[in-house]
């Protein structure tokens, strides 16, 4: 089964995370500061800040269901989005697990167009792991 995680990723904040959580009057998925441990990998700790905002959909959602979910919430807070972009680094980040090396993202016109209404950049890394049925084998 292919897996997508999306989700708003905002850098470049310091280490007040609550700067980034007034701004947008949301409560992050995820966050960190410099220097916090990694939660897998307690004997890491976190070489930047992040504030994450996860679009809420399950990992087996295509990529615009995703960006459909989270573009809804984000367009209720579209100032708020431009204030956030215009103090810090910020972008819709997509990292797609793929099984099937043949696949592919397609973005309609819509989504395309409310994402660069909101201002913000996409990231999008693509990842094939084969399927569990290839390993075995």
């Amino acid at each position: 089964m292919n897996r997508t995680h999306v989700s708003l990723a905002v850098f470049e904040f310091g280490d007040d995370l609550q700067a980034v959580t007034k701004l947008l009057d949301i409560a992050p998925t995820d966050a960190w500061r410099v220097g916090d441990p990694v939660s897998d990998q307690p004997t890491m700790t976190r070489n930047h800040s992040r504030w994450t905002l996860a679009s809420g959909c399950g990992l087996e959602a295509p990529v615009e269901d995703h960006l459909h979910a989270l573009l809804t919430i984000l367009e209720e807070r579209r100032e708020r989005i431009r204030e956030v972009a215009q103090r810090y680094s910020v972008e819709l980040q997509c990292a797609i697990y793929y099984e099937d090396d043949t696949a592919g993202i397609h973005l309609s016109e819509d989504v395309v167009r409310r994402v660069a209404a909101l201002g913000l950049a996409i990231d999008l890394d693509l990842y094939f792991v084969g399927s569990e049925d290839a390993a075995h084998h």
